[in-house]
């Protein structure tokens, strides 16, 4: 399963909701939004953390407001993941502007 926390402290713009909509989403993987609200990033993470960890999930992405997420950026860390069973995590930097 994969947890995806999404933070929010601000409306998003259309292009933000489109990154997930038209993401090529890993087959057999089944996904759990876990969303926080105006609540600092710290404790958002701190919480979408625990709550990943409450639902067994293997993997978690967190996104906030302010990224786009790349159409296959999902696929591809979880393949990164996979392919290198000692890695605790795999992050990326996904520029904007």
């Amino acid at each position: 399963m994969l947890a995806i926390g999404l933070t929010f402290s601000r409306t998003v713009m259309p292009h933000w909701m489109m990154g997930l909509l038209t993401q090529q989403w890993p087959m057999n993987l089944t996904r759990r939004y876990i969303v926080t609200e105006n609540t600092p990033i710290a404790d958002a993470r701190e919480h979408i953390a625990n709550r990943a960890i409450e639902l067994e999930a293997e993997y978690l992405l967190f996104v906030d407001d302010d990224t786009v997420i790349p159409q296959s950026a999902v696929a591809l860390l979880k393949y990164e993941l996979d392919q290198n069973p000692d890695a605790a995590d795999i992050g990326a930097i996904v520029c904007t502007k």
